[in-house]
């Protein structure tokens, strides 16, 4: 049984029978060059690639293994021992006229809610992404800002580690033990890490620790916001609370969100509670040091 599933003409046939199937899934043509089944226990894609229904790519992942824990198709439960990423591009796109993003469509596909089509309940023991690059590009928006422009994104050398990873229903929660990325702008993050839960109205991160060239950051945080696309208008449409512990934040860094600190190089200290948006934000019991005075 083992060396029929490890023939090339299961492996070919898996392949054809796992691109038509997820194809006809989504209605979204999705390629797939290899799959290396191994009797049940993980399952290995090659060459993945999803286009969105511009006929562009949506995602392309070089490789893609799953080790699988059970299965339960009738009760939509999946839950995976590991997941391991390596090599690929993340596409996300809204294109010009249009008010939705180029995935949405296989967001409906996987959790359209009814008693007919139950939403899959996915677990997962840890997932490792190695060297995937994210784009994002906002085609209705021409502004033209300084520093990372939320409507024009690009970031490379994506590496994480995650968990104790579940969704269910709309809430995911993970630990995340690693995560870094570099900004083609020139924001560097060494490190991120917390245990996360996010929902369409809030996100909350604990034991949360950010890691900069310049900066050391020790949070709890919590983002309030109507809908993910909140995002896009950051600095106006979330909600932010932070409970800081002692932490060192570069001025260098913040300029590249804002440019209220631009041409600011020098590191605060602080510890206490900041809340609001990015463009009215308040403090409670801060402690501040800024150059020689606090």
């Amino acid at each position: 049984m083992y060396g029929m599933f490890r023939s090339t003409y299961v492996q070919t046939y898996l392949t054809q029978w796992l691109t038509r199937s997820l194809s006809a899934e989504l209605n979204t043509t999705i390629k797939i060059e290899g799959v290396d089944l191994d009797f049940f226990k993980s399952l290995v894609l090659e060459g993945v690639y999803i286009e969105d229904l511009h006929q562009d790519t949506l995602l392309y992942l070089s490789k893609l293994k799953i080790s699988l824990s059970s299965f339960d198709g009738e009760h939509k439960h999946l839950a995976l021992d590991e997941v391991e990423i390596s090599k690929g591009l993340l596409s996300i796109r809204k294109f010009e006229n249009e008010e939705e993003h180029n995935f949405k469509f296989i967001i409906d596909s996987l959790f359209n809610k009814n008693a007919d089509n139950p939403v899959w309940q996915i677990e997962c023991r840890s997932i490792e992404v190695k060297d995937i690059r994210f784009r994002y590009r906002n085609e209705n928006d021409s502004s033209i800002v300084q520093g990372i422009n939320y409507q024009d994104l690009s970031i490379k050398e994506i590496n994480t580690v995650i968990q104790d990873f579940s969704m269910v229903d709309d809430t995911i929660i993970g630990d995340i033990r690693v995560f870094r990325c570099i900004e083609d702008r020139g924001f560097i993050l060494e490190n991120f890490s917390g245990h996360v839960k996010t929902s369409p109205k809030e996100l909350q991160i604990n034991n949360l620790w950010i890691s900069t060239p310049e900066s050391n950051v020790y949070t709890d945080l919590r983002f309030n916001y109507s809908e993910y696309n909140s995002y896009l208008h950051f600095n106006d449409s979330v909600y932010m609370y932070y409970n800081f512990s002692p932490s060192i934040l570069s001025l260098s860094d913040l300029a590249i969100f804002t440019n209220f600190f631009r041409g600011l190089k020098e590191d605060v200290k602080l510890n206490g509670v900041i809340k609001g948006p990015v463009s009215r934000l308040k403090g409670k019991n801060i402690e501040l040091q800024y150059g020689l005075r606090s």
